[in-house]
């Protein structure tokens, strides 16, 4: 997809999009694939690849409490540090709703291991396969989403404050006491809703302690003399186009999927089944250049990743092992000669 992955991918993705959609022009690409999710085991000789095809979006938002400075001996009843930490602490335990459609991914996912696995809880497995046509047991698939660690975040926006800076020294009043939220945007919502809910609980901050509001060059509510709370954004991103799970393209990859592993990865296991689902990001990838160039776009890397691994990533000895390499190089070698003999009708 391009280098700087990890920089946003600015000098490599983004400029090559361009170029290719100058190029060829909305969608002409049959499909692309970037880095992605693998195959998990979920039993003795049991996988699921799930073949991302959806990404959350994504938002910063910067506020800011604007105050006065002064000696700390001429103690104020909240300084902006303290305006500051109730904001995110009102933040934090007002949490974005859980809001699990069965259009999300990650039904897909979880229907695939509903029906082929017994890891989940019978009355779990049962909720999923019967949620489209009950609406209890869509209730009950929810609260096992909403409970469940790797799920949960899944199904709702969320919202974590990664830096915060304020103050200068121990005798005196911070002026201005700041910090950075960071939202991944759940699909069935938009950078502008996540916003307006930070908006909300600014302005019930800014009411309760006498402060002005702004956003952007926007005014909420006046500055006041104790100041005001301020919010503007960036790097706003909008979620992801859903990539179909389903027809001619899907069938090559798919294809592509189970054949490399069921009759070569894994054929030492007679019984071995592999079975290629959808998924969901919460991370943003490269793709976010190329949404025009192609409705079928999947992360994916074709590697039976250890739960070991998993944890490593972004992490101390972040790595994945030489049989995974060898596969990954496998899968684009085989889905090129797939594409190339099958990619057309």
């Amino acid at each position: 997809m391009g280098f700087g992955e990890e920089s946003s991918g600015l000098l490599g993705a983004k400029a090559l999009a361009s170029s290719l959609l100058e190029r060829y022009g909305p969608d002409s690409m049959l499909s692309i694939i970037d880095e992605g999710a693998g195959l998990l085991k979920l039993g003795k000789n049991l996988y699921i690849a799930a073949a991302v095809n959806a990404e959350k979006g994504y938002v910063d938002v910067n506020i800011a409490i604007h105050g006065h400075g002064g000696h700390s001996s001429i103690q104020p009843d909240h300084t902006t540090i303290g305006v500051a930490s109730e904001l995110i602490f009102m933040m934090e335990n007002h949490p974005f709703d859980y809001n699990f459609s069965l259009d999300n991914p990650i039904y897909d996912a979880l229907q695939c291991a509903a029906e082929h696995s017994t890891f989940l809880p019978p009355h779990v497995r049962d909720a999923i396969l019967k949620a489209p046509a009950d609406e209890n047991k869509s209730k009950v698939l929810t609260e096992f989403a909403a409970s469940h660690s790797d799920i949960r975040n899944m199904i709702r926006t969320t919202r974590a404050v990664d830096r915060i800076n304020g103050g200068v020294k121990a005798n005196a009043l911070p002026g201005l006491t700041s910090f950075v939220i960071n939202h991944r945007v759940d699909i069935l919502s938009s950078v502008n809703e996540t916003v307006e809910n930070d908006l909300y609980w600014a302005e019930v901050i800014a009411k309760k302690h006498g402060y002005g509001l702004t956003y952007h060059d926007e005014v909420i509510i006046p500055e006041t003399k104790l100041g005001h709370i301020s919010l503007e954004c960036e790097k706003m991103l909008e979620p992801a186009p859903v990539s179909p799970t389903s027809g001619h393209v899907w069938d090559i990859f798919a294809g592509t999927v189970e054949n490399l592993f069921q009759n070569e990865i894994v054929a030492d296991h007679k019984d071995a089944e592999v079975y290629v689902t959808g998924g969901l990001f919460s991370e943003n990838t490269d793709t976010k250049y190329y949404w025009d160039l192609s409705r079928n776009i999947y992360r994916f890397v074709a590697g039976i990743f250890p739960s070991q691994q998993l944890r490593t990533i972004h992490s101390v000895n972040e790595h994945i092992s030489a049989s995974i390499h060898v596969s990954a190089v496998a899968f684009v070698y085989e889905y090129i000669v797939n594409v190339n003999e099958y990619g057309h009708d």
